[in-house]
């Protein structure tokens, strides 16, 4: 493979909207970008991260006529604009990389004969939610999870979702995004792993920004929202232990105007991602008590980068981040261990601050750009060889 190469990559919302999967493949786009030619076809994506790609020489094609407003939608729209995507497939695609949903691309390419890669940041292969409960931490039934409408929801999504979820079985290969994923994706649906590789995400960028000045003299930050699955539930309960060692919790992410204080926790909105940042940098550890398998989460990566501790439920990626031998992961959630993860940050922090340290570099190393791109071009050399057999 080489620069004459090129890459298809269709993403339908592009970053900065969406979540931590936008942002791994708008750093993915840049640094395929390097290798090959690349082209992003999107519905919607940010002004200057459009700017930014095109100034690496990627290609933006913009799809109006994919609607973003629903998954169902991205789908249907995607096969009604079948021609279209046929021809830019045709004429842009040595290799088509579906980063989200467009799945319908895989059908396509397939039957073009072209080279097409999943590349999943989530569990929708194996759960029309996209989650994945840890069974370590909760056995609660999924409706509780999730809520119910977003239960019922869910419920409504399955029939057309597994229409749709077999497409995938089309691709030449798969990447995942951490060992965790791969395993759990894995067993549930054998068929994504024929040629698989776990490729990790490449390292975020860490934007510098004013912290915001209503933040108290010594918390640790949470920034997971309302959500349960994000274990938005242990905060107050481990708030509670943390007070008594003089700090708070800063939890960003919830529905109120401006920040408030109830019961050690201090309530506030979503930050922007540079806000977001410099608070965690003003903060003693980060807090990420997530309940599900998460494939690897950002917001530990970026704690790891600026040497912070983290106060961590052991799923998912986690483990690939902190490594195993962490000494602050939160082992249950009885009293006895929220109190005991509260202590043991108040008494092992200059060391699990080390330990972050360690891993910075470590993640520095093991994650570089050149050896990212090292491991995505031997998978594809690996489906090359399979291609030509």
């Amino acid at each position: 493979m080489t620069k004459h190469t090129h890459i298809l990559v269709i993403e339908e919302l592009a970053w900065p909207y969406g979540g931590g999967g936008e942002l791994a493949t708008y750093l993915w786009v840049r640094l395929l970008s390097r290798r090959y030619r690349v082209t992003l076809l999107t519905a919607k994506i940010g002004k200057k991260e459009k700017n930014v790609l095109e100034e690496c020489g990627v290609e933006v094609v913009h799809a109006p006529w994919i609607d973003v407003s629903s998954r169902h939608r991205v789908w249907a729209t995607m096969e009604r604009g079948s021609e279209k995507l046929r021809k830019i497939i045709r004429d842009r695609a040595d290799i088509v990389l579906v980063a989200r949903l467009g799945y319908p691309a895989l059908r396509i390419a397939a039957e073009e004969g072209v080279v097409s890669i999943n590349h999943l940041h989530d569990y929708v292969a194996i759960d029309p939610s996209g989650v994945r409960p840890s069974r370590r931490y909760t056995r609660a039934p999924l409706i509780l999870l999730l809520g119910p409408r977003r239960y019922l929801k869910r419920l409504a999504a399955t029939p057309l979702w597994r229409r749709y979820i077999s497409l995938l079985d089309l691709a030449s290969a798969s990447v995942f995004v951490s060992a965790r994923q791969r395993d759990i994706t894995c067993r549930a649906r054998p068929r994504l792993c024929r040629n698989a590789s776990v490729i990790h995400n490449p390292l975020p960028p860490l934007e510098a920004a004013e912290p915001p000045r209503w933040l108290p003299r010594r918390f640790v930050l949470y920034g997971g929202g309302p959500s349960r699955l994000k274990g938005a539930h242990i905060v107050r309960r481990l708030a509670g232990h943390l007070v008594e060692h003089g700090l708070y919790v800063v939890a960003t992410g919830f529905p109120v105007k401006h920040p408030t204080e109830k019961g050690g926790v201090v309530y506030a909105p979503r930050l922007s991602h540079g806000a977001y940042l410099a608070t965690l940098r003003e903060a003693e550890a980060l807090l990420f008590p997530s309940i599900q398998e998460e494939p690897l989460p950002y917001a530990v990566v970026e704690a790891v980068l600026l040497g912070k501790p983290v106060l961590a439920t052991r799923v998912g990626g986690v483990p690939e981040i902190l490594g195993e031998e962490y000494p602050l992961y939160i082992r249950s959630f009885s009293n006895h261990d929220l109190a005991s993860v509260a202590a043991s940050l108040e008494k092992l922090g200059e060391e699990a601050a080390a330990h972050a340290r360690r891993r910075s570099q470590k993640l520095l190393s093991d994650w570089s750009p050149e050896k990212l791109l090292d491991r995505f071009e031997s998978l594809l050399s690996l489906v090359e060889e399979v291609k030509n057999a």
